[in-house]
C-alpha cells in the first residue's frame, strides 16, 4: 500500500509539472488567461503559524478486556508550528511546500496515575508530529483548475533515546478538481487517502467556497470541515464559525509493555477569531467544544479489528491561540 501510494504520488507531482512546463511554452507565444482559485472575501494564505491549545479537564473510562478503570484528565496541551513558502509561483502552476511540528501533552490528576498503569504511561510521553507536505495547484484555461494535497509525517513518542521507523510515518494525499464559477463562488471534488484515523481511510470530499456579501462568506470541506466567515470591510478583522472533525494516530511504546497505535479522532465546534497587527503579522485566539469520537489503543494500524484498550472521554472545552505571518497586501495588487 505504501509502495502504490509512493507511485501515485510521484506520479501526480510529475503530471503537474509536465503541464506546467508545457503551458509555460505555450503562454511565450500567446497569452493564455488561466484560472484564478480564490475568490474575494477570504483571508491572505497563512506562511509562518505558532500556536498552542489548551484542554480543560474531563472525565475518562477505559476498558481492557474486562477490566473497566475510571480516571479524570486534569488538562491536555498542544503545541505546534507551521511553515508554508511557495516553490513555484507561476499563472499556469504553483507549487507549494509546507513543515510541521507538533507536540501534545496529557496531565491526569494524580490519584488516578496510581490506578492505572495506561494513564501514567500516558503522562510521561511526548506525541510528536513531524510532517512536510506539498500543495500542488494546476490552474487551467476557462474556470477550471486541479488541486493535490499530499502529506507525510512521523506520529510517535520518539526521542533522542527511541528513533521512529517506517511504521510511525504516516500518509495522506487528495487529489480534486475545480471551478471557478465566479468571484464569489467556487467548488471543487476529489478522492483523499488518509492514515490518520485510526485505519486506512479512502473517502470523497467536496469544497464549497461562497462570500454572500462584503462581510459574510462559508468555507467548506465535507465531510472534515465547515466554516463561516464574517470579516470587517477593511479585512483586517475576521471571525469564523466552525466545526470539524480532527484524526491523528501515533506509535506507542509503554513502560507497562503494552504497546502499538494510538487513536484519537475528535469533533470540535469552535470559534476563531483573527486580528491584524501590522499589515504581514496577525494574532488569532479561539474557544469551542470538543467531542471525542474514537480514543483507543490498538495492535495494528486499523483499530476496528485489535483494540487492546478502549478509552471514552466526556466532552471538554478548549481553548488556544497563535500568531502568524500571511503575505504582505502589496503581493496581491
Amino acid at each position: 500500500m505504501v509502495n502504490n501510494l509512493k507511485k501515485y504520488l510521484y506520479f501526480i507531482v510529475c503530471f503537474f509539472g509536465i503541464q506546467s512546463v508545457v503551458m509555460g511554452q505555450y503562454t511565450a507565444k500567446e497569452k493564455v488567461e488561466f484560472c484564478e482559485i480564490s475568490i474575494d472575501g477570504q483571508s491572505r494564505p497563512k506562511g509562518l503559524v505558532i500556536s498552542q491549545e489548551f484542554i480543560s479537564n474531563h472525565g475518562i473510562s477505559s476498558t481492557s478486556g474486562d477490566a473497566e478503570t475510571f480516571g479524570r484528565v486534569r488538562s491536555a496541551r498542544r503545541r505546534s508550528i507551521k511553515l508554508k513558502a511557495p516553490i513555484i509561483n507561476n499563472p499556469g502552476f504553483k507549487l507549494v511546500a509546507g513543515f510541521k511540528y507538533k507536540v501534545e501533552d496529557v496531565f491526569f490528576e494524580e490519584q488516578y496515575l496510581r490506578s492505572s498503569n495506561f494513564y501514567s504511561d500516558l503522562e510521561n510521553k511526548n506525541l510528536k508530529q513531524l510532517g512536510a507536505s506539498l500543495y500542488a495547484v494546476k490552474p487551467l484555461r476557462g474556470n477550471t483548475y486541479l488541486l493535490m494535497r499530499a502529506s507525510a509525517s512521523l506520529n510517535g513518542d520518539y526521542g533522542k533515546h527511541n528513533s521512529p521507523t517506517k511504521d510511525y510515518l504516516k500518509y495522506s494525499i487528495a487529489p480534486m478538481i475545480g471551478w471557478r464559477k465566479s468571484d464569489k463562488m467556487s467548488y471543487a471534488f476529489g478522492v483523499a487517502y488518509s492514515e490518520n484515523f485510526g485505519r486506512i481511510s479512502v473517502f470523497p470530499i467536496v469544497a464549497f467556497n461562497k462570500t454572500f456579501n462584503e462581510r459574510w462568506g462559508t468555507e467548506i470541506l465535507l465531510p472534515l470541515k465547515a466554516k463561516l466567515r464574517y470579516s470587517t470591510l477593511d479585512k483586517k478583522n475576521f471571525l469564523y464559525l466552525t466545526s470539524e472533525i480532527k484524526g491523528s494516530t501515533y506509535n506507542v511504546a509503554f513502560n507497562s509493555g503494552k504497546s502499538g497505535y494510538l487513536n484519537n479522532t475528535e469533533l470540535r465546534h469552535l470559534v476563531t477569531y483573527e486580528r491584524e497587527i501590522y499589515d504581514f503579522l496577525w494574532v488569532s485566539a479561539e474557544a469551542g467544544l470538543r467531542s471525542n469520537l474514537n480514543f483507543s489503543l490498538s495492535e495494528t494500524a486499523d483499530h476496528r479489528n485489535s483494540v487492546v484498550i478502549s478509552n471514552r472521554l466526556n466532552q471538554s472545552f478548549f481553548a488556544g491561540f497563535s500568531i502568524f505571518l500571511v503575505p504582505p497586501k502589496k503581493m496581491f495588487h
